[in-house]
């Protein structure tokens, strides 16, 4: 069986192949093929890795004898021990006991030799300093990377959308700037022709188009109170969940809606994306089963088998009691379905709090994010100082990830034959 680590490993090389593929210059169907084959490998190698991962902490857990805190930190031994890999592990068991021990080295200048050891680790991954440049102490590693593993792991569109690791601040890929699929069109301009159809065969060459990352900061603070800071399990456990909350919403939101200025492009604002009309004389504030039908036929045909439906929850009643002669439209979660989440027209339909008041464009949505592409670069980092709210005894607890997403579709593609464009970007028009 191969550890969690080999798992990472060989899903790091297979992306460093893909990503050599999209660096190079007129990538054909084929290389995109295989290396969109070798994202989804990664992908999958990361998932297996993360459940090994999971198999290995409860191991280490059961065979780990109890240790005493070093009495420097002045921190509670009441706190269990949170197991990770023995080759992750850190100094410090916990956030809140990092937290505190932070505040004693600050306020009480009580020297803590678990600092002396983190920056050691710190060292051997590369990082050179563990104070940022405003004096905020970082806080160690694995606590920070698990934040924004839960938002890409749970967010409803963070979870589905492809995700490129990068070590640079930007990425340009080449692409083919295909917008339709009419004949003299198709990759971006090449034609082939039966001999005998015409007396000459004019030249073609594809055109290329280019997508670009250019990393965004998302950061994060908060104040932790003296009064938390004495309880440490909640402040454990509430530091975590506060800022894993968050990151899900707003990198989900990014994802949805970004304008792409100081934040990245989200797929309501794309240029790929295609408006559904209202239906004719269609009262306000209303979903009718005509409107989700021509949807569904405007998604391009590759992307229904990845495509999901996004609704605001105000569109819910009334897509249950919709019907196309005596059969429902909706499928609810569980039920008939047996599903987790509903389904429309057989594909899954989940509620989405960045969806659009009802009545307005982009109530509901049909999409498929795996036509969306987040970059990254290394994991997210977390700092916390005494200094900023010093006076008021507070702590002030910051985060910051580097990031940007793109559609991976520059335009709507009209089809070979029929003038409706189509998109892996589907919303209704408004219906005032």
């Amino acid at each position: 069986m191969k550890t969690a680590k080999e798992l990472r490993e060989e899903a790091a090389a297979k992306l460093e192949s893909a990503k050599t593929i999209f660096s190079k210059d007129g990538v054909t169907a084929e290389e995109l093929s295989k290396a969109s084959a070798m994202m989804d490998e990664a992908e999958q190698l990361q998932k297996q890795a993360e459940q090994q991962e999971r198999l290995e902490k409860m191991e280490a857990k059961r065979q780990e004898p109890e240790t005493s805190v070093p009495l420097q930190s002045k921190a509670p031994k009441s706190e269990p021990a949170q197991a990770r890999d023995p080759e992750d592990r850190g100094p410090f068991k916990s956030l809140g006991e990092q937290l505190i021990a932070i505040k004693d080295r600050t306020v009480k200048k009580i020297h803590d030799e678990r600092f002396d050891r983190l920056e050691a680790q710190a060292k051997i991954s590369g990082i050179n300093e563990t104070i940022d440049d405003e004096g905020a102490i970082l806080i160690q590693p694995d606590f920070a990377a698990e934040i924004f593993k839960v938002a890409f792991n749970t967010g409803i569109l963070a979870s589905r959308v492809r995700r490129w690791p990068i070590s640079s601040n930007q990425l340009s890929i080449r692409t083919i700037a295909e917008t339709s699929r009419a004949t003299g069109s198709r990759w971006g301009g090449v034609q082939m022709y039966w001999e005998g159809e015409g007396d000459t065969t004019p030249g073609s060459k594809p055109k290329f188009g280019k997508i670009n990352f250019k990393l965004k900061k998302l950061k994060g603070v908060w104040y932790v109170t003296e009064e938390m800071l004495e309880d440490l399990p909640l402040m454990s456990e509430l530091g975590n969940e506060a800022f894993q909350d968050e990151a899900k919403f707003m990198v989900d939101n990014a994802i949805w809606e970004g304008t792409g200025v100081g934040s990245p492009l989200g797929m309501f604002n794309s240029p790929a994306k295609v408006v559904v009309a209202k239906e004719a004389a269609q009262a306000a504030d209303t979903v009718v089963a005509a409107n989700i039908v021509k949807m569904y036929a405007r998604m391009l045909p590759g992307s229904l088998q990845d495509a999901i439906w996004l609704y605001n929850t105000a569109v819910f009643p009334q897509l249950m009691t919709m019907t196309i002669g005596n059969q429902p439209v909706f499928l609810p979660p569980g039920g008939l379905s047996g599903l987790p989440y509903g389904l429309i027209l057989g594909r899954p339909a989940l509620p989405f709090e960045h969806c659009s008041a009802l009545g307005d464009a982009g109530d509901i949505a049909f999409i498929d994010p795996r036509m969306y592409a987040v970059a990254q670069k290394g994991e997210a980092q977390v700092a916390a100082s005494m200094h900023v709210k010093f006076v008021e005894d507070e702590m002030t607890y910051k985060i910051k990830v580097r990031m940007d997403g793109t559609p991976l579709l520059e335009s709507a593609i009209t089809p070979f034959k029929g003038s409706d464009t189509l998109s892996s970007i589907v919303t209704l028009a408004e219906r005032a």
